[in-house]
């Protein structure tokens, strides 16, 4: 029985410390992003006195390649918010006295909540400084009956966030190092994104997430902080789009189709500028 106990707790450590592929983790997490196109609407919360600035977002995706966001005021900032802004091919684009075409942002996570393909984001995350550039390459076979010699990637390890065990990607922080080193943290069981850290140290918690049509999860709460400040942001609803009414919306050539379509204008508030900056 003594031994049987010995067995038992021996092999129930290994189980829990055990850490899959990391190319069939950003496998599983593809899994969990749709298929075809959504319309997502979300609003962002900026803090304010008596009640906070919110900008209502309609986005329309179909992957981590390709997306849209539409941009409208509420409240406090109706008529001062306009605009949509096209990803692309590592670039945005959008309307201000012309056609502007601008680099993405280290910060701009969106990709890593939509992609599809592992392939396509891992680079990406490479070229952001959250993964090292060995996570470009496949683990060694294992082979030999010596568990010693298992070969690890060094860039996953087990981690808590937000009461979830998850995987966390990325160089580990040195404990003499002031600030902490960009990574991206997946739950354990569900494959679901839950904090993502980019270099300049801009944190992203999600949380509450909701399975929606077309095999789809997403966190219908997001906050972003840097620096020494927070922002809100909230899906309202997220629903499928046909692929033939949707695939000019996410390309920049729909600026020249409809050349009524409104510039990119937002209120003269640090706060938001900074965020859109950043995050968009």
């Amino acid at each position: 029985m003594k031994a049987l106990i010995i067995f038992f707790l021996t092999t129930s450590s290994l189980a829990l410390a055990y850490i899959p592929d990391y190319a069939l983790i950003m496998s599983r997490l593809a899994e969990n992003h749709g298929r075809g196109y959504y319309k997502i609407t979300q609003e962002v919360l900026f803090p304010a006195t008596p009640e906070p600035l919110t900008i209502k977002e309609t986005w329309v995706v179909s992957g981590g390649e390709e997306m849209s966001v539409t941009l409208t005021g509420k409240g406090a900032l109706k008529n001062l918010v306009s605009g949509t802004i096209v990803y692309k091919n590592n670039r945005k684009y959008y309307k201000n006295g012309g056609v502007k075409v601008a680099k993405l942002s280290e910060d701009f996570i969106e990709p890593v909540f939509h992609f599809r393909y592992s392939k396509k984001i891992k680079p990406q995350l490479v070229a952001m400084k959250i993964a090292p550039s060995e996570s470009l390459q496949s683990r060694p076979l294992f082979e030999g009956e010596d568990a010693k010699k298992f070969p690890t990637q060094g860039f996953v390890r087990l981690s808590r966030t937000g009461g979830f065990v998850t995987y966390a990607v990325g160089v580990p922080t040195p404990p003499d190092q002031a600030e902490e080193n960009a990574g991206i943290w997946i739950e354990q069981d569900r494959f679901n994104v839950r904090k993502v850290r980019t270099h300049s140290s801009a944190t992203v918690m999600a949380s509450n997430y909701n399975r929606y049509p077309r095999r789809l999860w997403l966190p219908k709460n997001r906050q972003y902080t840097w620096e020494n400040h927070t922002v809100q942001s909230q899906i309202g609803s997220v629903t499928p789009l046909p692929r033939n009414a949707s695939s000019m919306l996410v390309d920049p050539k729909r600026f020249k189709k409809e050349p009524n379509e409104p510039e990119l204008r937002l209120p003269d508030q640090e706060l938001i500028q900074d965020f859109y900056k950043r995050f968009r």
